[in-house]
């Protein structure tokens, strides 16, 4: 494990109480826990929070974390995958033994690893950023030290039985959204407390440093071309090949239209399958594949409507309160969080999960009105500022922690 104990440098003043978070995303890819967990760590009261954070891979917002914390970085194999699936599902006895190996292999030690941390660092509280099953040897450090834990869940899925198991040593379960919530109670996770507490952004930080027709020249696009995008990880619940599909519709409508999809590559044969889709339907010029990007507030703001397309609940949607926040109208899937984000035909329009002709219908509404757009990305912005505000986040978080430590 390697730390940045050079650079760090702790608080001052009267003793804050020291959270370790814990971020278990092993794939190097960002996405919206990891945005969410470096705006918390960036925004609590040092007055009140001392935060160190432990990364089991080196993400690339790695360095923007140690400008104000200490980072440990440990190294730690591949997770176990407890869900079925393939052509030959394995035994009862396979799967048995490689959880036995997992625990064994992983859990255990970074648990113990994770517990000589909180007591060299006399960590006061862990807080895991990931799932309640991809937060084991956290919990189970944070009760071997004797200290409150708390786990941000942020996806709706599945709880597996040994996550069920080792959830009533956590203290607070903190849910992204309603539907989180809802999911967890009917799950019966026997957590001790379940709050909601929404994902938030600071609206002030969100500002374009280029504009529009710039990032379009960049792109090699016509200022007149209608652009729309869907940015998120690339995997197959979150709706990319609807999108690819629907443009391939518009484009009968729209011949000039662009497609922006933007995110970093979670499951590789399923990006080869949406490329070899865009091909197949011959629209490779309407499409843009820009994978990961540093850039996303320009990017986002060279759109003219922004698509959320998860073809399963979405936990939350922090890319629509973005949206929002630069005044873009939004086209969501009806399920989950962003029901929660999303008036429907105030902010956007809302479809059914999957229904690529619903989502061409609302895209070609949006594109044929730009004063109807236009007042729906006002009318987001304002809701953003409103119930979104990062502000929001800090105080539900701090607020937990205070009431646990």
């Amino acid at each position: 494990m390697q730390s940045n104990a050079d650079e760090w440098r702790p608080a001052t003043g009267s003793m804050p109480k020291r959270i370790l978070f814990i971020e278990t995303v092993a794939n190097g890819v960002l996405g919206g826990s990891t945005f969410s967990l470096r705006d918390l760590v960036h925004s609590l009261d040092r007055r009140r929070f001392e935060p160190y954070v432990v990364l089991y891979s080196d993400l690339a917002l790695r360095g923007d974390l140690e400008k104000v914390c200490k980072v440990i970085l440990m190294e730690q194999g591949d997770r176990y995958q407890s869900s079925p699936g393939g052509p030959a599902p394995p035994s009862r006895l396979r799967v048995l033994g490689r959880f036995l190996f997992h625990v064994g292999a992983h859990i255990v030690p970074m648990t113990l690893a994770l517990s000589r941390i909180i007591r060299r660092e006399r960590i006061d509280l862990v807080h895991n950023n990931n799932l309640l099953d991809f937060s084991l040897e956290g919990i189970l450090a944070a009760k071997v030290c004797g200290i409150p834990c708390v786990v941000h869940q942020r996806g709706i899925g599945k709880v597996p039985r040994l996550a069920r198991l080792l959830s009533r040593y956590v203290d607070v379960l903190i849910c992204i959204s309603d539907a989180v919530r809802e999911f967890c109670v009917m799950e019966g996770v026997p957590v001790k407390r379940i709050e909601r507490v929404y994902n938030g952004v600071e609206v002030s930080r969100i500002v374009p440093s280029a504009g529009p027709d710039s990032v379009r020249g960049a792109l090699g696009f016509a200022r007149e071309s209608p652009v729309v995008g869907i940015v998120g990880t690339i995997q197959r619940w979150k709706g990319q090949r609807e999108v690819i599909l629907a443009v391939s519709k518009l484009r009968e409508r729209f011949p000039e239209i662009r497609c922006l999809i933007v995110g970093g590559v979670y499951d590789p044969a399923y990006d080869a399958e949406i490329r070899n889709l865009t091909e197949a339907l011959g629209i490779t010029k309407n499409i843009c594949f820009l994978g990961h990007r540093t850039d996303i507030v320009d990017i986002m703001n060279a759109m003219d409507i922004v698509i959320h397309a998860s073809i399963a609940p979405e936990p939350f949607g922090r890319v629509l309160i973005e949206a929002m926040a630069l005044g873009k109208p939004l086209v969501a899937s009806k399920a989950g969080g962003p029901m929660e984000i999303v008036q429907d035909h105030v902010t956007g329009l809302l479809v059914p999960p999957g229904d690529v002709e619903a989502m061409v219908k609302a895209v070609s509404i949006l594109l044929e009105s730009k004063t109807l757009a236009a007042k729906m990305g006002a009318a987001g912005r304002r809701r953003v500022e409103q119930q979104f505000a990062l502000r929001k986040t800090i105080e539900g978080v701090a607020r937990i922690y205070e009431t646990v430590l």
